[in-house]
């Protein structure tokens, strides 16, 4: 069973673990910025409100651009048995760039959404939590610091709904003026059958399709050595077989998947192709409730987003995946709301 390792490793890649830091690691961070402190404005952040309060540094830091704030919500489940491991799937996240000017404070200040899952986990277990972290390129050697954070729903103070309501409004000014980079290879078009037509294209994200190709091949080879070790060994072989198939899915869709999505005010069709397999959906106007974005695959630390059609019957309908950039997704997600109006 030496091999199962090699295949835990391989999973947790794909499931967005972050990598270990070492005691050596953290003792140099400590020795060169102290310890940070997290002070929240208001205990607990509320679900529907804000998450808003001061990470205060031991000393005055210059950062090389901005630093990065994530506030992240996770599911936690801790495995059973002596070789288990404890995995975390994002369920949520949300970026914010504060600027320094040599300060010994950090603001942070999110909006949490209605939809959002509170706080489960207390003292360990299985469950839900929420981590604030923050990064930056410091000369010298990178702040990080990490929080878990207590969110439930609360009622809010006027304040905060006042704090809420500014908070979405300058996400949605964000969104507006976005202007997708030359780089993205997601295109907008006007279509010759009327409406707006967003069209993904296939090998969009070179490094994850190749990490999921390598993830295949490991499973793979996992696989035949397993199915020569004898009896036994053909119950973990099953279970390798089917990672290996459903990372081979991935792979497939990362390597020749294209969606394309058809808006317009009559409503939305989309077509996913896999392999040269179509596969069409078409959802009236009337049906559709929103447009939002939605944590899909991560890798490493990377999280991509997807694009989901929410339907008045609570159904989802896919609507373009593995977007990188959270803030591209937000914009594709309003532009696709404005082509459904009139």
């Amino acid at each position: 069973m030496r091999y199962a390792a090699v295949v835990a490793d391989a999973v947790r890649f794909l499931q967005g673990r972050a990598p270990q830091l070492t005691p050596r690691i953290l003792t140099r961070r400590w020795l060169r910025f102290g310890e940070s402190v997290f002070e929240m404005a208001c205990v607990p952040g509320g679900i529907g409100g804000v998450l808003e309060g001061t990470i205060r540094l031991s000393r005055p830091m210059r950062p090389e651009g901005s630093v990065k704030l994530h506030l992240t919500c996770l599911k936690r489940t801790v495995g059973k048995g002596e070789n288990s491991s404890t995995t975390e799937r994002i369920l949520w996240q949300h970026e914010e760039a504060v600027n320094l000017d040599g300060t010994d404070t950090i603001p942070v200040a999110f909006y949490i959404p209605e939809d959002c899952s509170e706080t489960t986990i207390v003292f360990g277990g299985d469950g839900t939590l929420w981590r604030l972290e923050a990064k930056a390129q410091v000369l010298g050697g990178n702040y990080f610091v990490s929080f878990e954070v207590p969110v439930f729903k609360v009622e809010q103070s006027p304040e905060q709904l006042a704090e809420a309501a500014k908070l979405i409004a300058c996400e949605q000014a964000e969104v507006a003026a976005y202007v997708p980079p030359p780089t993205s290879r997601i295109r907008i078009q006007m279509s010759l059958q009327g409406g707006t037509e967003f069209y993904f294209p296939a090998f969009r994200n070179p490094n994850t399709a190749i990490g999921l190709l390598v993830t295949v091949a490991v499973l793979s080879g996992g696989f035949w050595f397993l199915c020569h070790e004898g009896f036994m060994a053909w119950l973990m072989a099953v279970i390798v077989l089917g990672f290996a198939l459903f990372f081979g899915y991935l792979a497939a869709r990362a390597f020749t998947g294209t969606t394309r999505v058809l808006v317009n005010p009559a409503g939305v069709a989309v077509t996913s192709t896999v392999l040269g397999f179509n596969f069409k959906k078409a959802i009236p106007a009337q049906e559709i409730a929103s447009i939002k974005t939605k944590v899909g695959m991560t890798a490493g630390t990377t999280v991509y987003h997807d694009i989901k059609i929410h339907c008045r019957n609570d159904k989802e309908l896919g609507a373009g995946s593995d977007i990188k950039d959270s803030l591209e997704a937000e914009w594709l997600a309003a532009e696709m709301t404005k082509a459904l109006k009139p």
